[in-house]
């Protein structure tokens, strides 16, 4: 009786039927012996994830790890399945049926939140219960069927072949697609406005600046850090003793202003390119959910250039959120292990069941922040990080929660706010306050060293990119009242020259920072007005004027 073995293009040949080659007859090696389309579904979940959560705000190179390693994990149960089986095709099926019951969580996960961003449909969590307990039931029957009576089920293995091939290219030409518009369109019109930028800003050259010297130049940047005002007014915390150890080191606390953006890309955005971002609403569109647009407005910013054309070195100390986790344009860019894209990827896969994961992904956040924390502090060594002068950048993403800091820089168990009526919870709001003491203490050690270390005396700009606030309720076109008077809240200190501290009046925004200091230099930068701007997460370009309402103005 004669045995019809499938092939992974879906064709057949019959067992012990001769065989072409240099080697008629000859038992193929473990390689040979592969049926790979298993390879296929062992990378699609991580193209999928990017393409559908991702690409619109995380750049491409953050891609290739997780896809390296979604490779090598599905070769490794592939070659595991085939040890296991003597057919090509069941150990095939075996392996097929292994990973997506792996993957069977990140594929839900995508499609509620596109159900829930496209249709804007929720949908109930014990759907997604059902729906994966299904699937892990029928993976395990084919499985099972692989192993026990692989002839009823290698009928389907062409079927699964060519579904495996054509989205896997299907997902390869939404990346081009998106990458090709990105690449050719959207990136050479925002670098053509980055020159214009910059071209107005060496128009005019002053022959007598403010600062002759070439001093080395920080943007630390503390997510979510409010202002004064807010934190003793919501958290109940007085940081009357943070300001004025920062007053003792010589810097100018500018106590009314107010971030311009509400967004981090876009507060981030706006200071580091001189400008309150007018021209991205055309760019963009007012409609576009596509973050891409501000990737080289972060990782490569008109003040880099700027400065790099005046002979500094650009070192970036990365956060775990693109696109400030690196930047391929600094001389020196420390990066995390894992950005917010692989945690949140893992997080999605079946290894979310293991008891000790969120806490792991929280020590490698702990890790990444003290590692971001100490490259800071060692950064004003004259053998340092890049040749003298420098500018730094730093994004470090606390306060921010998730909360994983006590005072005393211990660690705790993550804790991500509970959001009720736009606010958060007691537990919540007592661990920010943990996580701004920690960070106010390390802060002011990273100052003493970089001051101790510096031969001249640096410039520091210590700001928070935008205060706290529900973050739901930025998905409003209309938010809450309250958002207004707390979210744009900042602290905003500089530690600058004697005869410049003057120009530091208390409602500079974060816009005017760098217009500031560099008109020192002798740029012509004039000083734009404060303005504060608010956009939604969806619709993060439908940018429209709400300083009024944030002074609390009729």
């Amino acid at each position: 009786m004669r045995e019809e073995a499938l092939l992974s293009d879906g064709s057949a040949r019959v067992q012990g039927a001769a065989t072409t080659g240099p080697c008629p007859g000859k038992k193929p090696g473990l390689a040979a012996g592969l049926a790979l389309y298993p390879l296929y579904y062992a990378v699609l979940p991580v193209l999928i994830s990017f393409n559908v959560r991702a690409a619109n705000s995380v750049p491409l190179l953050n891609l290739l790890l997780p896809l390296v390693v979604c490779l090598l994990l599905g070769l490794t149960v592939l070659v595991v399945s085939r040890v296991l089986l003597r057919g090509r095709q069941e150990s095939a099926l075996l392996a097929f049926s292994i990973i997506n019951a792996f993957y069977a969580i990140t594929y839900l996960l995508i499609a509620f939140e596109f159900a829930l961003t496209v249709f804007h449909v929720g949908l109930a969590a014990h759907l997604a219960q059902y729906a994966l307990l299904a699937i892990w039931l029928g993976l395990l029957l084919i499985g099972l069927t692989a192993v026990l009576k692989p002839v009823m089920v290698l009928p389907v293995v062409p079927i699964l072949a060519d579904c495996g091939r054509f989205l896997f290219v299907l997902q390869i030409l939404v990346l081009l697609y998106h990458e090709g518009t990105y690449q050719l369109l959207v990136r050479p019109a925002v670098q053509a406005r980055q020159a214009q930028i910059r071209q107005q800003a060496c128009s005019r050259l002053s022959t007598n600046p403010a600062i002759t010297g070439s001093p080395d130049i920080y943007y630390i940047i503390l997510d979510e850090m409010a202002g004064a005002s807010v934190l003793s007014r919501v958290f109940g915390y007085d940081n009357s003793s943070f300001r004025s150890q920062l007053a003792e080191r010589g810097f100018v606390i500018a106590g009314s202003s107010r971030s311009n953006f509400p967004l981090t890309r876009l507060s981030i955005s706006s200071s580091l390119n001189l400008s309150n971002l007018e021209f991205l609403p055309d760019l963009a569109g007012r409609g576009s959910e596509d973050y891409s647009v501000t990737n080289d407005l972060l990782q490569n910013s008109v003040v880099s250039r700027i400065l790099a054309d005046r002979g500094y070195s650009y070192v970036h100390i990365g956060s775990e959120m693109p696109p400030t986790d690196y930047s391929p344009f600094a001389k020196v860019s420390s990066h995390p292990d894992l950005d917010e894209f692989a945690i949140r990827f893992i997080e999605s896969t079946s290894l979310g069941f293991l008891p000790d994961l969120f806490q792991y992904l929280a020590d490698s956040r702990r890790r990444t922040r003290l590692a971001s924390l100490r490259a800071l502090s060692e950064s004003g060594e004259p053998q340092g990080q890049g040749p003298s002068p420098r500018f730094v950048f730093c994004h470090l993403l606390s306060p921010h929660e998730p909360f994983i800091f006590n005072h005393d820089g211990s660690g705790r168990t993550a804790l991500m706010p509970v959001r009720r009526d736009g606010l958060w919870d007691e537990a919540a709001r007592r661990a920010y306050v943990e996580q701004v003491r920690f960070m106010e203490a390390r802060i002011l050690t990273c100052i003493d060293d970089i001051l101790r270390q510096s031969k001249e005396r640096p410039i520091i700009i210590l700001q928070g990119d935008h205060g706290t606030y529900a973050e739901d309720e930025l998905a409003r076109e209309d938010p809450r009242e309250a958002l207004f008077k707390e979210r744009y809240d900042i602290l905003n200190a500089y530690l600058v020259p004697e005869k410049i501290k003057p120009s530091i009046y208390s409602s500079i925004s974060p816009v005017n920072s760098f217009r500031l200091i560099l008109s020192q230099f002798g740029y012509d930068l004039p000083l734009l007005p404060d303005r504060c701007f608010y956009s939604t997460y969806g619709r993060p370009f439908k940018i429209r004027d709400v300083t009024q309402r944030v002074l609390g103005r009729p």
